[in-house]
C-alpha cells in the first residue's frame, strides 16, 4: 500500500540543500526602454543538478559543515529562430545552511508533498545525528519532501532554493549579459508541466533593470540520476528513500545528481 501511495504521490518539493535544489537559466525576451537589451527567446534544456556531496540518502549526511552547495548545469538548446540562449552551460552554485543535529526532527510530511501528505517518518533523529548531536545534517530524501523542522519548524525546500538565488542568475541571452531575478519557486508534479512522469522545480522572475519589465520563466524537469544504488529514475529512486523512511527501512541508495529531461524542460523570456 505504501508502495502505491509513493508512486501515485507525484510532488515532490525538491531540495535545496540536497537540490538543493537549482539554479534558473533564462532566455529573452524583449528589448527594454532602458537597462539591458532583451531577446525573446525560447529554449530546451539540458544539464543536470548535482547535490551537495556525497548526495540525497535516506539517513542524511551529519558532518562538521555548516553549509552546503549544489551546483546546476545547464546548458540552452539551440533552435533557430526561437532559441538565443547561452551555448556553454550555465553553472550556478545553490550554498545553503546545514542543520544542526540538536535542532533537528523528521516530521510528518506537508501539504506540499502533495498524495504523501500526512506520511510519517520511522524515526525523528537521522542515526548519525544520534551518534554526533553536536555535528550538522543535510541532503534527505525525507527533507527534500519539507520533512524536516529545525526547532520544530518545517523547513521549506523551495523556499531554501529562492532565498538562495535572491542574486539573481546570471545568463547571456544573444550575447547580452543579464541578471534573472527569481520571484517565485515551485514544485512541479508529474502530470503537470513537466509531462506524465517527471518531477521538477517552476521558477518564475523579472530580468533585473529591464524596462519596462521583462518576465522569464523555467520549468526544470527532472527524469534520471546517477550514484550507488539508482536506477537512472529519480524519481522512483527519491520515492524508494521516502518509503523507506517511513518504514526504517535502511537502503544504500545515494542520488549524486539528477538529470535534465530536455525534452519537457524550458526557458521562457517574453
Amino acid at each position: 500500500m505504501i508502495r502505491k501511495m509513493l508512486v501515485i504521490a507525484a510532488a515532490v518539493a525538491m531540495p535545496a540543500a540536497s537540490i538543493a535544489g537549482i539554479s534558473a537559466v533564462a532566455a529573452s525576451g524583449v528589448a527594454g526602454a532602458s537597462g539591458p537589451v532583451v531577446h525573446a527567446s525560447t529554449c530546451a534544456l539540458s544539464g543536470n543538478v548535482t547535490f551537495a556531496t556525497p548526495g540525497t540518502k535516506q539517513q542524511a549526511n551529519v558532518s562538521t559543515g555548516t553549509t552546503t552547495t549544489s551546483t546546476t548545469h545547464l546548458t540552452s538548446i539551440a533552435n533557430a529562430g526561437v532559441c538565443y540562449g547561452q551555448a556553454t552551460a550555465v553553472v550556478t552554485p545553490i550554498k545553503q545552511p546545514a542543520l544542526t543535529c540538536a535542532s533537528t526532527s523528521l516530521k510528518p510530511l506537508p501539504p506540499s508533498a502533495g498524495a504523501l501528505a500526512g506520511l510519517t517518518p520511522g524515526y525523528t533523529q537521522f542515526s548519525g545525528c544520534t551518534a554526533h548531536p553536536t555535528d550538522h545534517q543535510y541532503g534527505s530524501a525525507w527533507g527534500f519532501l519539507g520533512g524536516v523542522a529545525k526547532n520544530g519548524v518545517l523547513q521549506s525546500t523551495t523556499g531554501g532554493i529562492k532565498k538562495a538565488l535572491a542574486a539573481g542568475v546570471k545568463y547571456k541571452d544573444n550575447g547580452v549579459a543579464l541578471v534573472l531575478l527569481v520571484s517565485t519557486v515551485s514544485a512541479i508534479q508529474p502530470g503537470g508541466a513537466c509531462g506524465a512522469s517527471d518531477p521538477g522545480f517552476g521558477l518564475v522572475g523579472t530580468v533585473k533593470s529591464a524596462v519596462p519589465s521583462v518576465a522569464w520563466h523555467l520549468n526544470l524537469c527532472l527524469a534520471g540520476d546517477t550514484g550507488a544504488g539508482t536506477t537512472n529514475n529519480f524519481l522512483n529512486d527519491l520515492l524508494t528513500e521516502v518509503g523507506d523512511t517511513h518504514t526504517n527501512t535502511p537502503d544504500s541508495i545515494t542520488i549524486a545528481t539528477t538529470i535534465s529531461d530536455a525534452t519537457e524542460s524550458t526557458l521562457v523570456i517574453n
